[in-house]
Order: C-alpha cells, then sequence, then structure tokens
C-alpha cells in the first residue's frame, strides 16, 4: 500500500510541523505503508522520502492533504483509494488531526460521535492527558489566563470562553484599556469630592490617559481652582500643594497664579 503526502496549503514543513509529519510517516511505515512526499513538499528529517512520481504513482492507495476538505478536491488533483486530511492542531506543538472529511469544523467528528468511550490511550499518553488536563495548557498558552482576563474584564458568561484560543495580547490591551478608562473617572469623581470637602473651589479637573511603554494608563492631571492669592507662597496654596503631593502624586506642581484670580495645579 503506498500513500503520498501532498502539498494542498502548505509545502514548507521546515518552521514547527516537522514534528509531527515526521510522527505520521512513522505511523504509516509501522502499517507497512510506503510513503512519498510531492517534490515541493519539505521538511526537516523527512527530505528523503521518495518523490511522487505521476507515471507511477498516480492512482495512489492513499493521498493525504494538509489544510483542505473534501470540497477542496474537486478536479480530483489526485487519483486516490483515500483521501485524508492532515491538519496541526491542538493541544500541543505535537498533536494533529488527520481525518477523512476534513479539519476544523469541517472534519469527521463534527458530524458523526466518535467512538471515545470505548477508546483506551497508551500508558505512556496517560499521564501526559492528565497533566494537560490539570494545567490547560495548550500550544495558545494557558487558557485559564485567557478566561481569567475575560473576568478581570467582567465579560458576560456568554462570551467567557468565546475565541478562547485568540491572542492573547489583544485581551490583555483591551483589559488594560477598560481598566483605565475606568480608572480616570474614579480618580476624577474621588478628587472632586475630597477637595470640595477641603473647601477647594473647583474650576476645572482633567485627568488623562496616555500611553506607556505601548500601554494606557492614567498618566496626568490638571487642577484649576477659583480664589485670589498672593503669589506662589500663599499660605492656603503651599497647604494644598502638600496635600496633593501626599495624597495623590509626589509629582504634583503648582503650575501658575494669575494676576486675575485662581491657580493652577498639574501632575504629568
Amino acid at each position: 500500500m503506498k500513500a503520498v503526502l501532498w502539498p494542498f496549503k502548505y509545502a514548507d514543513m521546515r518552521i514547527s510541523w516537522s514534528p509531527m509529519v515526521a510522527d505520521l510517516i512513522a505511523g504509516l511505515h509501522g502499517n507497512g505503508i510506503t510513503v512519498k512526499r510531492h517534490p515541493k513538499f519539505v521538511g526537516m528529517g523527512f527530505d528523503d522520502l521518495p518523490v511522487y512520481d505521476h507515471s507511477v504513482d498516480n492512482p495512489a492507495d492513499i493521498c493525504i492533504y494538509n489544510h483542505a476538505t473534501q470540497a477542496d478536491l474537486l478536479g480530483n488533483i489526485l487519483k486516490a483509494d483515500h483521501n485524508w486530511f492532515w491538519k496541526p492542531s491542538g493541544p500541543t506543538k505535537r498533536h494533529a488531526t488527520l481525518d477523512t472529511w476534513g479539519y476544523g469544523p469541517y472534519s469527521s467528528i463534527t458530524y458523526q460521535k466518535p467512538a471515545f468511550e470505548d477508546f483506551q490511550i497508551a500508558g505512556s499518553h496517560r499521564e501526559d492527558w492528565k497533566r494537560l488536563v490539570s494545567t490547560a495548557d495548550t500550544k495558545w498558552g494557558n487558557i485559564i489566563d485567557r478566561v481569567a482576563a475575560r473576568i478581570l474584564a467582567k465579560a458576560p458568561p456568554t462570551d467567557m470562553f468565546k475565541k478562547v484560543f485568540w491572542d492573547i495580547a489583544q485581551e490583555v490591551k483591551e483589559l488594560v484599556e477598560n481598566m483605565s478608562a475606568e480608572a480616570a473617572e474614579k480618580i476624577k469623581a474621588a478628587m472632586m469630592q475630597d477637595l470640595a470637602a477641603r473647601g477647594v473651589n473647583i474650576v476645572d479637573l482633567s485627568v488623562s490617559i496616555a500611553k506607556f511603554r505601548g500601554h494606557p494608563y492614567v498618566t496626568s492631571a490638571k487642577l484649576e481652582i477659583s480664589g485670589q492669592f498672593s503669589g506662589e507662597t500663599d499660605e492656603r496654596l503651599t497647604n494644598l500643594l502638600t496635600y496633593l503631593q501626599r495624597v495623590y502624586s509626589p509629582k504634583y506642581k503648582l503650575k501658575s497664579v494669575p494676576h486675575e484670580g485662581g491657580a493652577m495645579f498639574n501632575v504629568r
């Protein structure tokens, strides 16, 4: 029996998929199947496989495509008794799917219940599966971290596991942005209430968000108050500045005391 590895979508396996292809080849060889590869199908460790020759290898017993489904084979790319579809998958970088229908939602498992009740895991792999279940590690990272990001972001339950395998960097970015915006509003409300209780006549208070090392944070605030003051050494202003530095930020400064009245403080 003969199987041909056919690069339907990707031909170069050298970057990250070579170990999985090597496992597939070993499994075929272990079942007495001769394996040939399409001339453009390359990877580390199996370049020495015999190359497919159309004059003698067509039709084939088995043709194995990557990243394809039955619907992609219109035109009968290679005549074969059996078409299989191989696709790198989870839960780790050493796992892949091999199906007779396709991959992902187009695989047979979507339409036919597999006989998993009677499936026996070899002893050497049983502990690996226990570890994967307990740690939630996948080739995309730790699922628990991704779900935790949604919990912190107060995502509704229906969204808790949605897109769980997507890049966590985007999740964290959105989380920080939401928390920063919420923090800015809370800081402003707390300062307004606190300073008003201390008898400060607030004209304007603005809290700004800017990026620090690529992420948004509350980075500055401007406070304008009303009143007549003798200058920067006015005791009321120095006392207020001391309070702002002690309670809110040691970087608070008295920016100006206009002649027409009032005073401006800021922190950056």
